[in-house]
Formats: structure tokens, sequence, C-alpha cells
């Protein structure tokens, strides 16, 4: 319409018809200036929307985990019962032979989702993107109940991994990366990485009163794939990926809102971590200054009172 509006503009100017002509004019140039604004409206949306980029920055799923956990509680009925588990996590630091990876708190602490009253005792242990197993020698718990935690492992010589940088989240609409390992089926995961833009950022308080920002993105996460990263365009770490719903939004609570690191809590070995405190590993009855208490199993504790009548005498000399 455009390109029709500025010949028949032409047409009236060689016939001296010069109003029509400016008039035709015009109306071609604006046709133009729709067209354009129109066709970029259409490419943007197009980027924005649809297709998946591939992320530049292959390196940085070197430093993407899996984490298995093994351990016996505790419910609240007294009643013992083993959970295995895991998620993902992101190393994001390391210290000669150690490295650190962050995850979310409830992928190794069943404590932290109020499913059990004590632990008896724990096994983690992380899994490189080769397959190599690696074991946790301690885990560092976010204070204010924020479900993350630091994990320290023991890495060998020649391990091969990688360490995620971490940056300030960007804006809305930026290009994210979640990377993490999703349960596949029983007993398998699958490495993944999705697409996606940030939707929104909010700001939530625990139930102790302490703030802490989140990430909302379009970049779908499946269940496991709690403590994974997500990414920016450069592959900076921005978020550990902690919560999805039904409707393909994610959450991710930002590594740039933390508190120092060094305010991670952590216990000696063998003992665990509570919002009270550090508490033994206990088979017995846990204490209320958490320290345990084995029952009694010796030869006095197996006897039991002799009980009788009393003989009237007896009675009046009592």
């Amino acid at each position: 319409m455009a390109v029709l509006s500025i010949i028949f503009s032409i047409l009236q100017f060689r016939k001296n018809k010069t109003g029509l002509a400016i008039a035709g004019l015009i109306l071609g140039i604006l046709g133009l200036i729709a067209s354009a604004a129109i066709g970029a409206f259409i490419i943007l949306t197009f980027s924005l929307f649809s297709g998946k980029p591939e992320l530049k920055y292959p390196e940085i799923e070197k430093s993407i985990v899996l984490i298995k956990t093994s351990a016996i509680y505790l419910n609240n009925d007294g009643i013992r019962f083993k959970s295995p588990g895991g998620g993902s996590g992101v190393i994001f630091n390391e210290e000669g032979s150690r490295i650190f990876v962050i995850t979310n708190r409830h992928v190794i602490d069943c404590l932290y989702t109020y499913s059990c009253s004590q632990m008896i005792n724990q096994t983690i242990s992380v899994m490189l993107h080769t397959g190599e197993i690696l074991p946790v020698i301690k885990s560092y718990i976010a204070p204010n109940k924020i479900d993350l935690t630091i994990l320290e492992v023991q890495a060998n010589k020649g391990s091969n991994y990688s360490i995620a940088s971490i940056t300030k989240e960007g804006s809305d609409l930026d290009l994210v990366y979640a990377i993490g390992y999703p349960a596949f089926v029983i007993n398998a995961r699958e490495y993944s990485r999705s697409s996606g833009r940030i939707t929104g950022f909010r700001e939530l308080i625990t139930e102790t009163g302490s703030k802490f920002k989140v990430i909302d993105s379009n970049a779908f996460i499946d269940f496991g794939s709690s403590g994974g990263g997500l990414f920016d365009s450069k592959g900076n770490l921005i978020g550990i990926t902690t919560w999805g719903d039904r409707l393909s939004n994610a959450y991710a609570i930002s590594i740039s809102g933390l508190a120092d690191l060094s305010t991670f809590k952590s216990c000696q070995n063998g003992a665990f971590y509570t919002d009270e405190g550090c508490a033994e590993l206990c088979e017995g009855v846990l204490e209320d200054d958490l320290t345990c208490s084995l029952p009694c199993t010796d030869f006095y504790c197996r006897m039991e009172e002799i009980k009788g009548e009393m003989t009237p005498a007896a009675k009046m000399e009592v």
C-alpha cells in the first residue's frame, strides 16, 4: 500500500496536481514507517517467545552436579524410616582439593520439610558430569530458614569440573538458562537445559522475618532440578532454581540477594543442624539440650519392680 501511494504521488506530480501528489507522498511515507514498526515488533516477539537459543558457554555445564543422599530418620511418631533422595547443585568455588557446591536445603535435609523429627545417620555424595562420584565432607546451612545449603566436597586429582562465576541478576525479558538433573524414571536422572526469559522479581520473607530475593522466569524446571543453576546469557550464575508450577513458571533464589556466605552454619561430624542448634545423631531419645540419650540396656535396666499386697501390720508401720 505504501509503494502504491508513492507511485500515485509521482503520477500526480507529472500531471501538475501538486496537492494530490503531496498527499500521496505523505501517505506512502507513513505507510513505510508503519510497515517497519510492525516488522520490528514481529521479529522481537518471535525472538522472545519462540525458539531456544543455545548456551554459548558449554563449560558452564561442567559446574552442574547431581546430588545423592541416603539417610535414616525418625518421624514424628518415633518410627524409623529410610529416606533416599537428591537433586542438583552448582560448583561455585574451590580451595585446593576441596570444591564447594550450592544447592537447596530441602535437597539434603528432611527436617526442613518437617516430615521427620531427628536424624540417625546420613551420607551425601555428588556426581560430576563425567559420572565420577565424590564424597561430601561437610554441609553448611543458610541462616534464617532460607532454602539454601553449601556442600564441601573432596575432589580427586584429575576430576573434571568447572567453577561457575556469580553475578547480579539482570532485568525483565533477559535470556536465562535453567540447568539441572530432573528425575526421568525411577533410579535414573537426565541432564536438562531449558531457556526462557526473566518475567519478574519478588521479595519473600521467611518465618524468622528475613527477606530474600527471587527471580521469576519461564525457563521451566522439573522435579529433581531443585538446587540447579539459573544462568544469564553470558553463562554467569544468577540464581538457584528452587520451585516450579504446572504453568511452566520457575522460581530461583537470587544469588545477589544472599547474605554473606560466611554466615552459613555447620555442625561437627556426628551431629546435624536444627533450627535450635547442632544436635547429636541419635537413635535414642533426643533431649531438650540436643544430646542423645540411648535406651537403657544393661542388667538392672531389664529388672522389674516387685509389687505385692501389704499386710495390715505393715500398713500400720508405714
